[in-house]
């Protein structure tokens, strides 16, 4: 079975980053590897991350993508999941998105998202967002073969085409259309992505 390694960039995010870690802990198929990024980071990211039994390290890139692309010369194993630091894992993630990767044309595979708090307007908007995206919009474009827009915030890929971009891994995303850019991007060196809506994630 491939290997996996788990990217947590991270700023600002120490009240919650406990919570995503352990989710990471505690898959039924564990992780190889577990890298947070610091990047810029005042809120004891890297000490909470040392206490679990994680590999921190820090960084200034000023971003998201340029954080994950800090960590990308580290990763030593076939497939590598960014995850948002205020995300969950269902204990099962890991274990439903690795077979997805035994098609050789599959690159990046994500699971369906809902929001973990829904104690306001904004978030209740966003949990209706996230199903009409993933129960409707995503399964359309997975069979009709058009390019599926995985989720930024807990999408797997393949190592080696995440690293074969010659501008990095992740810096040509930008700003809201990054999920899109990386589905359309990676589209180009194998024809497939895929979305399991029976894996899921949690963002708070």
């Amino acid at each position: 079975m491939s290997t996996l390694t788990v990217l947590i960039p991270c700023h600002g995010e120490g009240e919650v980053v406990r919570a995503t870690i352990q989710s990471v802990l505690d898959q039924t198929v564990p992780a190889d590897d577990i890298i947070v990024i610091a990047d810029n980071d005042t809120s004891g990211v890297v000490g909470i991350a040392q206490s679990m039994g994680v590999t921190a390290i820090e960084a200034n890139g000023g971003s998201k993508a340029l954080a994950q692309d800090a960590a990308l010369p580290l990763v030593r194993t076939d497939l590598v999941l960014p995850l948002d630091a205020d995300t969950i894992l269902d204990r099962d993630y890991i274990e439903k998105l690795k077979p997805v990767f035994d098609d050789p044309n599959v690159t990046i595979a994500a699971g369906a998202v809902f929001t973990l708090r829904q104690d306001s307007i904004w978030s209740a908007a966003r949990q209706l967002e996230y199903l009409q995206s993933f129960h409707l919009f995503r399964p359309i474009q997975q069979m009709t073969g058009s390019v599926v827009v995985c989720a930024g915030c807990c999408s797997v890929f393949r190592a080696e085409d995440l690293k074969a971009f010659d501008v990095g891994g992740y810096r040509y995303q930008a700003g809201a259309s990054s999920d899109a850019s990386a589905s359309r991007s990676h589209s180009t060196r194998r024809p497939s992505a895929s979305v399991l809506m029976i894996s899921m994630v949690w963002p708070f």
